[in-house]
C-alpha cells in the first residue's frame, strides 16, 4: 500500500487503545442513531445469530423459516440483497421481487431484528452476474472520470431510493439497514475485487478505496440517505495467517478508512466449512478462526468500530470432527471468569438467569449482578447486559417480542437489581455520548487459499420445498434434545466455542450463515439446519446459549 493508504489505515490508532465511537455519517436518523449506539453498548456482552433470506429461502414444509421450525423463534439480524436494483430490475440476483424483499426487511424490523443487506451488483461494463462478474479495468470505468461514472451514479440513485424506501409506517422513518457494499474485495469473483497483495487484480487498493469513499459520499451527502449504517467485509480465504500480524495486514488491505466505515466484518467460510474437508485439519482452521475473530474484535475495539462475522460457514461435517479442548469446555460453561468481575471473562447466566461456571458469583442466594450496582461479582456478559449504566431492563415489550416479564430464555422474573428505577431507552442510549461530526447467490466457499470461488446454483423456486431428507442426514424430531455428542455438535463445540474463546472474539456482534438453498446442500455455503436434519438439536443449542441472541431474547435496539 501506498504511503497516503497506510495513512489513512493507522490515523489516530494506538494499538490496545479504545477509541469513541463516531458514526459515517453524523446525522443519522433517530432509529439508526439508537441502533448505532446500541451495537456500541452491545459489544462483548451478546453475539446474535443472523440469517440471509430467512423467509424467502424456506426448505420445510408448513413453516415461513427453517431457523423458526427448529428454535421456535427467528433470528435476530435478516439479511436481504440489493442486486438488480442497479439496472431497474423487478426481482433480486436470488429470483425475489424487491418488495418482498422490502416486506421481509419491515417485517424484522417489526419484531426488534436488525436488517443488513449486500449488493452483488452487475459488472458495470459487461453486465455480466455472478459467475461471470470480472472484467478488466471495471473499477476505473466507474470513478470519476471513467466511461461508465454517469451509469454508476445512475445505479446509486436506484440503491439510494431503494434503502430509503423501507419506512416504517407507525413513526414515518427509514428503517435502519447495515449496507455492506463491494464485500470479500479481498478475492477475485466480483468487479470490485482487488485479490490481495499475493494474488492481485488489476483493482488497485487505491482505486477500490475511491470506489468506497465515493459511494458513501454519493449516498450520504448527494442523496441524503441517514438511515445505513456501512461495513467493511474482505474474504478470510486470502488472509495470510501466518501470525496475527500478518493477519491483520492482509485484513487491512484496501481499507477504506474509519472516516468511512461503522462495521468491521469478515466473511468466513473457509474456516468453518471448507469444500475439501479431508485435506484441512478442524484445529488448525479452529485456531485460525479465533485468530480472526479475536483481530477483527480488537481492531473495533481500537478503532470505535462495531465488530462482525458478516457470513460464516454452515458448521457441518468438517466442524463436527473437532474435539473440544480443555479451554473450550470452560469457555462454554463460562468457567474461565477468573475473578468473575464485571469487567472479566467468561461467567453466563442460565435460562434461569442464575450465573453458572464460577462459584465466587454464583451463589444459591445471590442474582446475576452480584451486589454492586455496576455489576460487580458478576459476569462480563450479564453484567454487561443487566447493569452497564443501569440503562434498561434485558425484559423487552413492544416489537422484539419478549414477554414483560422475561429477558433470558426462561427466566420468569428480573435477576437485576435496581431494575423499577431504569429508564425505558432502547439498549445502551445512555452509554455514549451523541454522535458527533468527523473529517452472492451462494457465496464462494474455497477449496484452497487460492481458488476460485463455486458456480452457485440456479435460485430455487420457493414454492417446490424440498424435504429434509434430501439434504442432510435426517431423524426424527424427537432428535431436537439436550443429549450431545462430539460428532454432532458443530454448532456449540466449533462455532459457539470460537466466539466465546476471549474478551476480543465476544466483541464480534453477529455471525450470519448464507440462505438455505436446496442447491448449495452439502457445501459451505448452505445455512441453517431443517427440522429433523442431523445438526438441528445442536443448532437449537447454539442459540438457546445464554451469549447468542435471537429476535425473541434481544433487549431493545432502537
Amino acid at each position: 500500500m501506498g504511503d497516503a493508504m497506510n495513512d489513512d489505515v493507522m490515523n489516530g490508532v494506538v494499538s490496545g487503545a479504545s477509541a469513541t465511537p463516531r458514526p459515517v455519517d453524523p446525522h443519522l436518523n433517530i432509529p439508526t442513531s439508537a441502533l448505532f449506539r446500541s451495537l456500541h453498548q452491545a459489544s462483548g456482552t451478546f453475539a446474535m445469530f443472523g440469517h440471509q433470506n430467512e423467509t424467502s429461502n424456506v426448505i420445510g414444509t408448513n413453516t415461513d423459516s427453517d431457523v423458526h421450525a427448529v428454535t421456535g423463534t427467528y433470528p435476530a439480524l435478516w439479511g436481504s440483497d440489493l442486486s438488480g436494483v442497479e439496472r431497474d430490475e423487478t426481482t433480486n440476483i436470488d429470483g425475489f421481487s424487491m418488495s418482498d424483499v422490502r416486506a421481509e426487511l419491515l417485517r424484522a424490523y417489526s419484531m426488534g431484528a436488525v436488517t443488513t443487506m449486500s449488493w452483488h451488483s452487475a459488472n458495470p461494463i459487461t453486465f455480466g452476474g455472478y459467475g461471470h462478474n470480472m472484467a478488466p479495468g471495471s473499477v476505473a470505468a466507474v470513478l470519476p472520470g471513467g466511461a461508465r461514472h454517469g451509469q454508476f451514479l445512475e445505479w446509486l440513485d436506484r440503491v439510494a431510493a431503494f434503502l430509503d424506501s423501507v419506512v416504517d409506517e407507525a413513526s414515518g422513518e427509514s428503517v435502519p439497514i447495515i449496507f455492506r457494499p463491494f464485500h470479500e474485495h479481498t478475492g477475485d469473483w466480483f468487479w470490485w475485487c482487488t485479490g490481495s497483495p499475493a494474488q492481485p487484480t488489476d483493482t488497485t487498493p487505491e482505486q477500490f478505496i475511491a470506489l468506497w469513499r465515493m459511494t458513501v459520499d454519493y449516498l450520504r451527502d448527494v442523496r441524503g440517505l441517514h438511515n445505513v449504517l456501512y461495513a467493511y467485509s474482505p474474504d478470510r480465504s486470502r488472509i495470510d495467517m501466518s501470525s496475527e500480524s500478518t493477519c491483520e495486514a492482509g485484513y487491512l488491505y484496501a481499507y477504506p478508512g474509519d472516516d468511512y466505515v461503522d462495521v468491521l466484518g469478515f466473511d468466513d467460510y473457509w474456516d468453518i466449512a471448507p469444500a475439501d474437508i479431508e485435506a484441512e485439519q478442524p484445529h488448525e482452521r479452529h485456531d485460525d478462526l479465533i485468530t480472526m475473530l479475536t483481530v477483527v474484535g480488537r481492531l473495533a475495539r481500537e478503532r470505535g468500530k462495531i465488530a462482525a462475522a458478516t457470513e460464516v460457514g454452515s458448521p457441518g461435517e468438517f466442524a463436527s470432527q473437532y474435539v473440544m479442548s480443555v479451554e473450550d469446555k470452560a469457555a462454554l460453561s463460562g468457567a474461565d471468569c477468573g475473578a468473575c468481575g464485571a469487567g472479566g471473562d467468561g461467567c453466563f447466566a442460565d435460562s434461569d438467569g442464575d450465573v453458572t461456571g464460577c462459584d465466587s458469583c454464583a451463589t444459591s442466594d445471590s442474582d446475576c449482578c452480584g451486589s454492586g450496582a455496576d455489576g460487580a461479582g458478576c459476569d462480563a456478559g450479564m453484567a454487561a447486559v443487566c447493569a452497564a449504566e443501569l440503562s434498561e431492563p434485558i425484559a423487552a415489550t413492544g416489537p422484539t417480542g419478549l414477554p414483560e416479564s422475561g429477558g433470558l430464555p426462561g427466566q420468569t422474573e428480573s435477576t437485576c437489581p435496581a431494575e423499577s428505577s431504569r429508564p425505558s431507552e432502547p439498549f445502551g442510549l445512555s452509554g455514549l455520548s451523541d454522535p458527533v461530526e468527523s473529517s452472492d447467490p451462494v457465496e464462494p466457499a474455497e477449496s484452497s487459499e487460492s481458488s476460485d470461488p463455486v458456480e452457485p446454483a440456479e435460485p430455487a423456486d420457493p414454492s417446490d420445498p424440498v424435504e429434509p431428507s434430501d439434504l442432510a442426514e435426517s431423524s426424527d424430531l424427537s432428535d431436537l434434545s439436550d443429549v450431545q455428542s462430539e460428532s454432532d455438535s458443530p454448532w456449540t463445540h466449533y462455532l459457539l466455542t470460537a466466539a466465546l474463546a476471549n474478551s476480543d472474539t465476544r466483541r464480534v456482534l453477529w455471525y450470519m450463515p448464507w440462505r438455505n438453498d436446496p442447491g448449495a446442500a452439502g457445501t459451505g455455503a448452505y445455512g441453517t439446519p431443517v427440522a429433523g436434519s442431523k445438526y438441528a438439536a445442536d443448532f437449537r443449542r447454539f442459540t438457546e446459549h445464554p451469549f447468542i441472541r435471537m429476535a425473541n431474547t434481544l433487549p431493545p435496539l432502537y
